[in-house]
């Protein structure tokens, strides 16, 4: 189809043809459209990477080619270079159109990345009821508990410890009625850190009332479509405080919130994560598994932290679980050492989030006493645009973030190495509501996606999309 990679994605190189590693294909061009595909390895093409861009040398007479996103005819038969998430790849002349850049990073750093995710037993080790590798991510850490009264050093100030980390997509006008929350409900000197999608900057309105808030720190990326796990990791890696509170833009701090109160449990528990509730039944708890037809499988399973066992014997309104909403109070050195988010997923982030704090032993609560007021209505926002649709004339922009939904759910699943991801919602604590299905293309991130979305908050964007046998993804 001319994507870049196999079903296995186990591609590799052999004195620059690029070939799987299970078949004698390589990657070759179609002549008729210049797109990428596999053929026979006697006919591959030999590619060199030369300052982040995959060339085929000049050969004779002919130019240099490189590989690059296909362009595309728009209706006044214009070529138009507007690459998106899934664009196919295609090989052409170098000077029409920037070529797709490759960055190479040191194995050791890739390693460092995903240290937490490195699992230690064998195959022959594993269960036969989930005998694939993630299953050993099944077992949990032990109970929380509360630290020794010699280990605690209390937070007595919110602005020496905490932190406030958003990611947005082009919408101020949430940001700074958020800003304005935070600074009246917690004290104008606790600090903010927001990443925003990019290019351009904003009207000098906008910027001088954002301008407006001393503490916090406003970082216009420079890409259009930078991705939620990418901002978000971006964002923490900038916090200097042992703690950060992670919400959406549109989220709204009150005085009853709660915070105090999460942060004093991080004090006193080796807790890594203390989250809001959020839904009746969304918090819950995950493990791998194998699915009726015996694929490997994530099964998630919400309000299953809601019965008695889930909770926590020093703190009664608070739950053991695996996964909560994107409303939660973190300590950013577990976060950080458990790889926080992966930055390759612009969506379907926020189940791997916690799958990789799973992995790495770190203890994650909810508790119904921390909740901020979500609102993702524009009425009497100031600079909010009249057409939510297009906030920022450029429906490009939205097309091009709805474009890579199917495209980041293959991520996912190619990530973990599962089929699919099983949903099931437990009720009252008691008894299963229905059974488990495959989910698809749920919304969770009102923030990144389009108004028609908006109108289902807090649910889940994890999408399935079952991997068939040798479909390129």
């Amino acid at each position: 189809r001319g994507d870049m990679m196999t079903s296995r994605g186990d591609m590799m190189t052999s004195r620059g043809d690029m070939m799987t590693s299970s078949s004698d294909n390589c990657v070759g061009v179609d002549k008729s459209t210049s797109r990428l595909v596999l053929v026979p390895c006697q006919r591959a093409i030999r590619l060199v990477l030369e300052d982040g861009e995959l060339k085929r040398p000049a050969q004779r007479q002919s130019r240099e080619f490189c590989v690059q996103p296909e362009s595309k005819d728009d209706s006044s038969s214009t070529l138009v270079f507007s690459p998106e998430l899934g664009t196919r790849v295609v090989l052409g002349p170098c000077q029409n159109y920037p070529a797709s850049s490759i960055t190479l990073i040191p194995e050791e750093d890739f390693l460092t990345d995903r240290s937490a995710l490195i699992l230690t037993r064998t195959q022959e080790q594993l269960p036969p009821s989930c005998p694939f590798p993630a299953c050993m991510i099944n077992e949990r850490a032990s109970p929380p508990l509360l630290l020794p009264e010699d280990h605690v050093i209390p937070c007595s100030n919110l602005a020496s410890c905490v932190t406030v980390v958003v990611k947005t997509a082009r919408r101020p006008w949430f940001i700074i009625r958020l800003a304005r929350s935070v600074q009246e409900n917690l004290g104008e000197g606790v600090s903010m850190v927001v990443v925003d999608d990019g290019p351009p900057s904003y009207s000098p309105q906008i910027m001088a009332r954002l301008g407006e808030f001393a503490n916090m720190r406003y970082v216009i990326a420079d890409k259009p479509d930078l991705g939620i796990a990418e901002g978000r990791m971006r964002g923490v890696m900038l916090v200097e405080t042992k703690y950060f509170l992670s919400f959406d833009d549109d989220f709204i701090v009150t005085n009853t919130s709660g915070i105090r109160e999460a942060v004093d449990l991080l004090d006193k528990s080796d807790l890594s994560v203390v989250g809001a509730k959020g839904g009746t039944s969304f918090a819950g708890n995950v493990d791998f598994v194998l699915d009726s037809d015996k694929h490997p499988a994530l099964r998630l399973v919400h309000g299953s932290c809601n019965d008695a066992d889930s909770v926590l014997p020093f703190k009664s309104d608070c739950r053991r679980c695996d996964l909560t909403i994107n409303c939660f109070v973190a300590k950013t050195s577990d976060v950080i050492q458990a790889g926080g988010w992966s930055r390759e997923l612009k969506v379907s982030e926020h189940l791997d989030f916690f799958l990789r704090l799973k992995a790495a032993k770190k203890k994650v609560a909810y508790c119904s006493s921390l909740k901020l007021l979500h609102d993702h209505s524009y009425e009497g926002l100031e600079f909010a645009p009249s057409n939510k649709t297009k906030p920022i004339d450029q429906s490009w922009y939205w097309r091009l973030r709805w474009s890579r939904t199917k495209l980041m759910t293959a991520r996912f699943l190619n990530h973990w190495n599962i089929h699919s991801v099983l949903k099931r919602t437990k009720g009252n604590g008691q008894e299963d509501e229905g059974v488990y299905k495959h989910v698809l293309n749920e919304t969770h991130h009102t923030q990144d996606e389009s108004t028609e979305a908006q109108n289902t908050p807090n649910e889940a964007q994890f999408g399935v999309l079952p991997k068939s046998e040798g479909q390129a993804q």
